[in-house]
């Protein structure tokens, strides 16, 4: 592979990580507009006259569900292993220049994640009807189509089950242990990816599929239940999760954790306790604090708003590290990584509260997330269109190597 380095187009990390973001949020409403359009298109073609038969509602609501799915499948879930699990492997393999290796990298992950969901699909749809790729793409009846569009939800939240099993192998567990076994990265990233991937099945065999399928019955009998009692609460509970797992990763040094251990496994499993207080402490409070923004954006229930929030958060603290950098750099304080780490967080803290207020007012007027322009395609509202600019933005960092703004250069 060439040597590189990647030159950013500005000096000044601040307006190079803020051209980066204006790209990115542009690329992501342009995105969205042009995805939802061909699945919607995809996915008429291949239900042909199904949908004709059912009912307006629930023809809108399964195309929503079938669109939602490939985001998730195709681009969400594969970057996950490519980019973090399995170390994005073989990247410059053709090259370094830019959009030819993102470009690359797009399509690679995006076909990894069709060949997840036929797999997941062929092989469940054998036992379960309802995963089956018949009764997911064509329903026959207003009864079908709602079972399909329940199997479609738990289906494509094996994305949130990758995001709970699979990060934190890599954000707290630094991919342990595979290190116990070879010192090879790929096969490091292999076998990270294989275990984490076992867990993250469990994860949706638990959750997800009792979580969204209720109520499953046998002779009259509920057999399953919703592990927290509603979807809401479930999803809040969550992204705080995912919050916290994520914060030692994310610019911050290991840190919390690092206080106590830095020794492997003994490190994530208290990132692990760490976080799960986190959340268990922060709903209850910030329902309490943010129900009156949740009241005056007409959102359903409480627990939406802390679910939003805390991905607001995410998405600055994500977009800080890949797009700002993590600035400041520990040369512009001094050398002291406390002091950096601090003024990082609470740029973080700062700003992604903004966002989280501002975020419940202005997602019904974006195209990434409520505002489908007259077009007719799919959105995917409050809490998923997060990710509809998220995603853009983690590929622009790791596949793109923040192309437009940089650009790779021979050393």
């Amino acid at each position: 592979m060439t040597e590189f380095i990647n030159k950013k187009r500005f000096d000044n990390t601040l307006v190079n990580g803020l051209v980066a973001f204006i790209s990115v949020f542009i690329t992501a409403n342009v995105f969205w507009i042009v995805f939802s359009q061909l699945f919607k298109f995809i996915f008429t073609l291949i239900s042909g006259s199904a949908l004709n038969r059912l009912s307006p509602e629930l023809a809108s609501a399964w195309m929503t569900v079938a669109v939602e799915g490939a985001f998730f499948w195709l681009v969400i879930t594969p970057w996950i292993w490519m980019a973090l699990n399995l170390g994005n492997p073989g990247k410059y393999d053709h090259g370094i220049k830019q959009p030819g290796v993102g470009l690359r990298y797009l399509l690679r992950s995006m076909l990894w994640g069709l060949i997840a969901f036929f797999v997941f699909t062929i092989f469940l749809g054998f036992w379960w009807e309802p995963f089956s790729l018949t009764y997911l793409f064509r329903p026959e009846n207003d009864q079908a189509a709602s079972i399909a569009i329940k199997s479609f939800t738990a289906l494509n939240f094996f994305a949130l089950a990758a995001i709970l099993a699979q990060i934190p192998s890599v954000s707290l567990f630094g991919k342990w242990p595979a290190q116990l076994f070879t010192d090879d990265p790929k096969t490091i990233g292999f076998i990270n990816f294989s275990l984490s991937l076992g867990i993250a099945i469990l994860v949706w065999l638990g959750i997800m599929i009792p979580g969204f399928m209720e109520p499953i019955e046998y002779m009259g009998q509920a057999i399953t239940r919703n592990p927290w009692g509603g979807w809401h609460g479930e999803l809040a509970w969550f992204q705080l999760f995912i919050l916290f797992f994520l914060i030692p990763a994310e610019g911050f040094a290991l840190y919390p954790q690092r206080w106590i251990t830095r020794k492997q496994p003994w490190s994530g499993l208290v990132g692990l306790v760490i976080a799960m207080l986190a959340a268990f402490v922060l709903h209850p409070v910030l329902k309490t604090i943010l129900a009156p923004i949740a009241s005056a954006a007409n959102l359903p229930d409480n627990d939406l708003m802390v679910a939003s929030f805390a991905l607001s958060i995410i998405n600055v603290m994500l977009t800080w590290h890949q797009l700002f950098e993590d600035y400041p750099h520990i040369d512009q304080v001094g050398g002291h990584e406390g002091r950096r780490i601090l003024r990082q967080f609470i740029i973080v803290i700062v700003l992604g509260s903004i966002f989280g207020l501002i975020w419940p007012f202005i997602w019904q007027l974006l195209p990434l997330a409520g505002n489908d322009l007259g077009l007719g395609h799919p959105v995917l509202g409050l809490i998923a269109g997060h990710f509809v600019y998220m995603m853009p933005m983690l590929y622009t960092g790791t596949g793109f190597d923040r192309w437009p703004v940089n650009q790779n250069v021979d050393q």
